[in-house]
């Protein structure tokens, strides 16, 4: 079979008896290394961001005034950061233009799938009908920067898990290549368009059943594509953080939120197969990251994070690490289709970080103040199963049980004092903490009320949670919590709470993760050093810069906007 891949000197692919495909060191590879970068082969921006974000580069154009920014002419739906961006994405676009406004919602409608799924599988056919055509940045953009750029052939290599889906969401995807397809055949759209003028790949004819598995294949492998939009930044920090009084709007959007935190936010959507053969671990070594806004087309960098030896294997993470670790494997397999083998999900659960992340406080212990004390907190039969690689009765366990119910089922014992607790009486403490977080949700997404969400969940953190100690100070429900308060408390800036419970973040993850280089910490450090500055405390502001840029030279590297905003705030 011919070999389509291109790979950087530095990896190389290996098929292997337990994962399928692998990436794997060449050569030892230094914390900090480009492993590579990668054009996608089809992505759109979701349809939250049309608004707000470049169509080609991705670039935020919120706070650009109107004459700057280009609308396209003939949906209205589309903008631009330029001449050049809209040059470069009107080859595509023309096909999608009349279709926007109106087609593409109502065939979402009907078939009850995303706006943003009709739109990428509409792009998927327009490139693989009209390849050998000049889509001007499609067909041009590998030749830049030694990008890796892939075909329909690499596509056509992905797991798509077809089997795995169940048979009411095929018949929706099944209906949707059926809408899109009829477009192909209707002689107006032939003629608006002049697609007689385009020569059509001869070796590509797709199906609606080839679509259906399209849309499993980007369902099973697709990447949300981060983009940290410095410009918002910008315009918030120098109209509203420095002006209490400010009468501008407060953040509006989660890109908007994001970026006055110095945080990246998942604003586009993209096929990368190059990255999708990378597999992933709950204690990764490689991170991705999106382009920057100065680029003129969107891409993935893979990055190692840590030392890498020859002969490991590349790892990434798909999915948010502060969970139990039967969340984790629940996630992964509901969304990614597999059981997550990695060495954090099979190590036992008592040398694990899961412990801490899982752990149960002893009532009778708990009286010592000894935060190590700890019930044995998650059914050791579905680890006993994981570790034997017992897959089916895994999946029958995920698929049948939730994890109250899963609780309720096992029996709990302290380590320390040997008492012994049913499982109900786990459960009712989970169930509680988790009503009162989806409760304040609640009032803050849809109702708006964000003071009355922050007075719900501070109350039981404060009260309920830490005072009684009946979790584990590193318990994910803390971390969620904490995370939750944090963010509320910059859209009304409290930066006394910010700083607070921003800081307990920090404590979590250097307490539990192994690997210090994480994007997500260095985010942290950011938003608590911007929480320290607006209390005026500059010197502990600059401890915390420092501490998020030395993990940012890892991950995101010198020349990214996200290391160069936080070099410039310590150096003025």
């Amino acid at each position: 079979m011919k070999d389509i891949w291109n790979f950087p000197d530095i990896v190389h692919l290996k098929i292997s008896e337990e994962k399928g495909r692998c990436i794997i060191a060449n050569r030892d590879i230094k914390a900090g290394e480009v492993i590579w970068l990668e054009y996608p082969f089809i992505y759109i921006v979701f349809e939250e961001f049309l608004d707000s974000v470049c169509d080609t580069c991705l670039k935020y154009i919120g706070t650009e005034k109107l004459a700057n920014i280009i609308v396209c002419n003939g949906c209205s739906v589309v903008k631009y950061c330029s001449n050049i961006c809209k040059s470069n994405s009107e080859g595509i676009h023309k096909f999608e233009c009349k279709l926007m406004k109106n087609k593409f919602k109502n065939i979402s409608q009907e078939c009850g799938v995303t706006f943003d799924r009709v739109r990428i599988l509409f792009r998927f056919i327009i490139v693989n009908l009209f390849s050998k055509n000049n889509f001007g940045i499609f067909s041009n953009i590998q030749h830049e920067n030694k990008l890796l750029y892939s075909s329909y052939e690499h596509v056509k290599t992905l797991v798509s898990h077809i089997s795995e889906f169940c048979q009411e969401r095929k018949s929706i995807y099944l209906s949707l290549a059926f809408e899109l397809l009829n477009i192909f055949e209707n002689s107006q759209y032939h003629k608006t368009f002049g697609l007689d003028n385009y020569e059509i790949e001869a070796s590509i004819s797709l199906s609606t059943m080839d679509l259906v598995e399209i849309l499993c294949i980007i369902d099973s492998n697709s990447f949300g594509i981060p983009i940290f939009a410095s410009s918002y930044y910008s315009y918030y920090y120098d109209n509203i953080l420095k002006n209490s009084n400010s009468s501008i709007e407060n953040p509006s959007n989660s890109l908007q939120l994001s970026s006055i935190l110095l945080s990246p936010n998942i604003i586009a959507w993209g096929l990368f197969p190059y990255a999708s053969l990378i597999n992933h671990s709950c204690e990764p070594n490689c991170s991705y990251l999106g382009n920057d806004e100065s680029t003129r087309y969107p891409y993935i960098e893979i990055r190692s994070t840590t030392n890498i030896s020859k002969g490991d294997e590349i790892t990434i993470s798909y999915i948010e690490l502060y969970e139990s670790r039967k969340q984790r494997i629940s996630q992964l397999y509901k969304t990614k289709y597999f059981i997550c083998r990695c060495t954090r999900c099979k190590q036992d659960l008592y040398k694990s970080m899961d412990y801490f992340i899982e752990g149960i406080l002893c009532y009778n212990c708990a009286k010592l103040k000894n935060q190590k004390v700890l019930l044995k907190c998650i059914s050791s039969n579905f680890y006993d199963i994981l570790k034997n690689e017992d897959y089916n009765q895994c999946i029958s366990i995920l698929e049948q049980e939730s994890d109250l119910i899963s609780i309720i089922a096992a029996q709990y014992k302290c380590t320390n004092c040997q008492l012994i607790y049913n499982g109900s009486e786990i459960a009712n403490l989970i169930k509680n903490i988790e009503d009162i977080i989806d409760e304040s949700s609640l009032l803050n997404n849809e109702y708006g009320d964000v003071h009355r969400a922050i007075e719900l969940l501070r109350s039981a953190l404060d009260n309920y949670l830490l005072k009684n100690t009946q979790i584990h100070c590193l318990h994910y429900l803390i971390y969620r919590c904490c995370k939750l308060l944090g963010f509320w408390s910059v859209i009304i800036k409290e930066w006394g709470y910010v700083e607070h419970y921003i800081g307990q973040m920090i404590k979590c993850n250097i307490a539990i993760f192994k690997n210090k280089n994480n994007l997500d910490t260095s985010n942290l450090y950011a938003a608590r050093a911007i929480a320290l500055e607006n209390l005026g405390s500059i010197s502990e502001a600059q401890k915390s810069w420092n501490s998020c840029l030395a993990i940012r030279e890892i991950c995101c590297g010198c020349e990214h906007s996200l290391y160069r905003f936080v070099a410039r705030r310590l150096h003025n």
